[in-house]
């Protein structure tokens, strides 16, 4: 699959994502928990062209026995219904929204599989991975800013409730209506178009980032490696557009303040400011509130005018990197200052450096 957009959300949870991609729902590159598929009530005929057609084709999933062994059947109060754990799929449950042939608006079929979500959580299920299709814009030809904009909505009640939810990948194999919902997406939250400036001196600089990247396996490790990888694949793009840079450089800086020792109970402000125990050095603190603030801004909608400047500049994306390339280097200078055999940083106290 390949990522269009991205757009993130700062929660008192932590951050989230919600991703636009091209690929195929029924062959995600890496494991979700929730697969979101849409059908007529009642009726999951493997129809070629369908979603359920293509579980049947693909996969030799038969989404009709999974609604007669759901787990959690709740459409007659939310047209949803949540199927038992799968095994053997690079998914771990069905969540199937009954809207077509139903009297239910686009934004209440929505929200309901958002609040299906919600409820799968409650009962102890894993919800921090789901990927959905963009519900209406296929097979309903609806307009992509009908669609998305309360998709945003929803998707953003649900990252502030959710304790365990980390992304929500839309997926779309139609590279048209792909290149739709990610103007629509970009159209909706007002944003400015902004690339990192090309020139000899940020070239540099992102090689310097690309390396000192694949130097901090202490800071990635295995349970990161996804973050590492979406950096390198930025690195490696023509054109960085500002909210891509502004979203990942806020996802490392939360796992370098956590890896830090930081209270995750706190938010990134106050995280970055309680490492003054740890002895973190002002100026490092001040280049992670540079990159919070420039990295927040990127991240989400266009500019204010009653400010100056009104929004992010090219010049402050560069600013961006240069602080990412910092924040990495002080991360591996401080990992080799440690004594051999030194716990991991992650067992620290918060405000801690072991």
């Amino acid at each position: 699959m390949e990522r269009k957009n991205i757009v993130g959300i700062d929660t008192q949870f932590g951050y989230r994502t919600l991703e636009l991609y091209e690929g195929n729902l029924c062959t995600l590159g890496s494991p979700v928990d929730v697969v979101v598929v849409s059908a007529f009530a009642g009726n999951y005929d493997p129809v070629p062209g369908t979603l359920v057609g293509a579980m049947w084709e693909a996969l030799r999933l038969d989404v009709s026995s999974c609604r007669k062994d759901a787990e959690f059947d709740l459409t007659s109060a939310l047209g949803v219904w949540i199927s038992r754990s799968l095994h053997g799929y690079s998914f771990s449950r069905l969540l199937c929204a009954e809207f077509f042939g139903t009297a239910l608006a686009i934004p209440d079929v929505i929200e309901n599989v958002f609040v299906g979500l919600s409820i799968l959580e409650t009962k102890g299920g894993t919800v921090a991975k789901v990927a959905l299709p963009v519900i209406g814009a296929g097979s309903l030809r609806l307009d992509p800013k009908q669609v998305i904009r309360p998709l945003l909505r929803a998707a953003e009640a649900f990252f502030h409730r959710s304790i365990g939810s980390r992304s929500i990948l839309l997926v779309d194999s139609n590279p048209n209506r792909v290149a739709e919902l990610d103007q629509a997406l970009d159209d909706v939250l007002s944003r400015a178009k902004i690339f990192l400036p090309l020139s000899e001196l940020l070239e540099s600089l992102r090689q310097d980032v690309r390396n000192k990247l694949l130097q901090a396996d202490d800071l990635f490790g295995p349970a990161h490696s996804d973050l590492r990888d979406d950096w390198l694949r930025l690195l490696s793009t023509d054109r960085i557009r500002s909210f891509e840079l502004g979203v990942l450089s806020r996802r490392l800086l939360e796992l370098l303040v956590a890896e830090m020792g930081a209270s995750a109970k706190d938010p990134l402000s106050k995280q970055i400011d309680a490492l003054h125990t740890a002895h973190v050095a002002p100026w490092i603190r001040g280049y992670m509130h540079v990159l919070r603030h420039v990295g927040n801004e990127c991240a989400h909608e266009g500019g204010q005018e009653t400010r100056l400047p009104p929004s992010v500049e090219p010049v402050d994306l560069g600013l961006c990197l240069a602080c990412v390339n910092r924040l990495v280097e002080f991360w591996i200078d401080h990992r080799r200052s440690l004594p051999a055999g030194s716990v991991a940083s992650t067992a620290a106290a918060p405000g801690e450096i072991p």
